[in-house]
């Protein structure tokens, strides 16, 4: 769900508090959000896959000012804890400029030293054909610590707006680009309006007409009432008995044999993927997100080979000596994304895990067949180096708990090249109670020829994504001019409508972390400069200021 920055508080718990070790930014005490996900704590960061495919160059997030009660840091590591700035200049204090110069989604270790509230005001300038363009200017808020939550709790509770929509009104997806909650966003460069109604143009980029000012104004002075654009299933013919029931069914089908025999995997040398499930007709499917274009697919693993080449060559240091040794060459699938090389995470946010299942998702290594070893590990806070360890053929884990509505990235390290064939087994528990688990193998092709393994296995093709199922559509009802579909089946279309049965564009925002479409958007406007109340205090996936520049053109 996206929701326009001014409209949400950010949390920060007690929780985060911690020392810091000395040499780190924020020593020697602060509230720690952490580049790992901690699902009782926000999970911020930013994204920019749409950029290069609507035409920008590198994307500027310019955090423009600060204000609040001590220092906010922001910095990476990489997954054997060695710090590095992210801001322009080599500093980690903010204010300060971040250029994602890659398509990315990043997350960062966030600092803040003292207790209290912090307002950052962010804006985002890119080039795209010569011209530079700069979004609109947002305010972020946050509240660090219990006194200053519960001042927010109080603000909400006075307050007849929530800043969230009810877990009911959601067609699958409650998750962030990176983590269940929210997903906060405020700005477009491709010169759209903002989920809020705002104009986002600049030097000569002009709006797409998706929401003009005076529906801007119409909607603030209604802000309390905000309208949402859901997916509905519409009949496009009669259905046949068999697809009576598509509605209860999954939001992407399972994934079906379709390319021709023999035919070998595709090679990933680089983007974003999850490791994830799908629930099908009660039946539970091991997928792959293939984040390479818009909208994600789940795929079946099988169907992509891993090329882990020489971006991927390193040295091991010290503490990890139950995998290699020291200054040992292994190859590393790391936490943080690195261009060259596919970055692997693991999932529980597809729509039809979130709303068929409950409780975490189990993921047990059933076996690795390969030329050496394989360890899969969180990294660790401040200098821990590894943290908690996922699954690994060196006489470690085999088992490793995801949380519900969870999307994570571990290390994966292997020690010698060769052909990787790793096998999971994935279990969960259905609403109804029932224990169901899925088994599926990912190939990687570590400092070898990708080419040569993609050969030696034989290709499952993509699944045939489709939209959510959500409502059915009233009787009657059928697809309107500039309704934008969304996997259209023979007997189905999906279009947006409001809860009111008013056509929306259920294309107009940027994706998420589920399958890169969003399920439900605010599509009102909110008073010019108004905060919001509403407070989201765990679990949040926040896509800073206008980190994801580019919203799809339709039409």
């Amino acid at each position: 769900v996206l929701h326009t920055p001014e409209d949400v508080l950010l949390a920060v718990k007690d929780s985060a508090l911690m020392s810091i070790p000395k040499g780190y930014p924020g020593t020697p005490k602060g509230y720690v959000l952490p580049i790992t996900q901690n699902p009782d704590l926000l999970w911020p960061g930013w994204e920019t896959f749409d950029v290069k495919r609507n035409g920008f160059s590198e994307v500027k997030i310019n955090v423009r000012d600060v204000k609040g009660p001590g220092k906010v840091h922001l910095f990476t590591q990489n997954s054997f804890a060695d710090t590095k700035a992210l801001l322009d200049g080599g500093s980690t204090a903010l204010p300060g400029t971040i250029t994602v110069k890659e398509p990315s989604h990043v997350h960062a270790n966030w600092v803040f030293t003292k207790p209290g509230r912090y307002e950052m005001t962010v804006d985002a300038t890119s080039v795209r054909y010569g011209k530079t363009v700069r979004t609109a200017t947002h305010a972020y808020t946050w509240a660090v610590g219990s006194k200053a939550i519960a001042q927010a709790k109080s603000c909400t509770a006075a307050s007849d707006t929530a800043a969230t929509p009810a877990a009911d009104q959601s067609a699958g997806d409650t998750g962030g680009a990176a983590l269940g909650g929210l997903n906060t966003v405020g700005t477009s460069l491709d010169g759209a309006p903002e989920a809020s109604g705002e104009g986002a143009a600049a030097d000569g980029e002009t709006a797409n007409g998706s929401q003009d000012a005076a529906e801007a104004a119409s909607g603030a002075a209604a802000a309390a009432k905000k309208e949402v654009c859901r997916p509905v299933k519409i009949a496009t013919k009669k259905a046949s008995p068999a697809s009576s029931d598509g509605a209860k069914r999954s939001a992407t089908p399972a994934a079906k044999a379709a390319a021709p025999a023999g035919q070998a995997a595709s090679i990933a040398t680089e983007g974003h993927f999850d490791w994830g499930v799908q629930l099908e007709s009660g039946k539970l499917i091991s997928a792959l997100k293939d984040d390479r274009s818009a909208p994600a697919k789940w795929v079946n693993p099988s169907s992509i080979v891993m090329s882990v080449g020489d971006k991927a060559n390193t040295t091991a240091p010290g503490g990890m000596e139950f995998i290699a040794k020291s200054g040992a060459k292994v190859w590393l699938i790391g936490a943080t994304q690195v261009p060259g090389v596919p970055w692997l995470g693991v999932n529980t946010m597809h729509p039809s895990i979130v709303n068929g299942t409950t409780g975490p998702v189990q993921m047990h290594l059933d076996k690795v067949d390969g030329p050496g070893k394989m360890a899969v590990f969180m990294s660790g806070t401040f200098g821990g180096g590894v943290g908690q360890r996922v699954f690994d053929n060196v006489g470690g884990p085999t088992s490793y708990t995801v949380a519900a509505n969870t999307h994570a990235h571990p290390n994966w390290v292997f020690t010698k090249p060769g052909h990787y064939a790793v096998t999971v087994t994935q279990t969960a528990t259905t609403k109804a109670g029932k224990k169901v688990s899925a088994t599926g193998t990912l190939h990687f092709a570590v400092g070898t020829d990708a080419k040569a393994v993609a050969s030696s296995v034989a290709a499952t093709p993509a699944s045939a994504d489709a939209a959510p199922s959500s409502d059915s559509g009233k009787a009657g009802d059928t697809a309107q001019n500039g309704d934008a579909a969304q996997g259209d089946s023979p007997a189905y279309t999906v279009v947006g409508r409001t809860p009111d049965g008013k056509p929306c564009d259920l294309n107009g925002l940027p994706g998420t972390g589920a399958d890169g479409q969003v399920r439900e958007a605010t599509i009102a406007a909110r008073p010019a400069k108004a905060l919001g109340c509403g407070v989201a205090l765990g679990g949040f996936g926040l896509l800073l200021g206008a980190s994801v520049v580019a919203r799809r053109r339709h039409g």
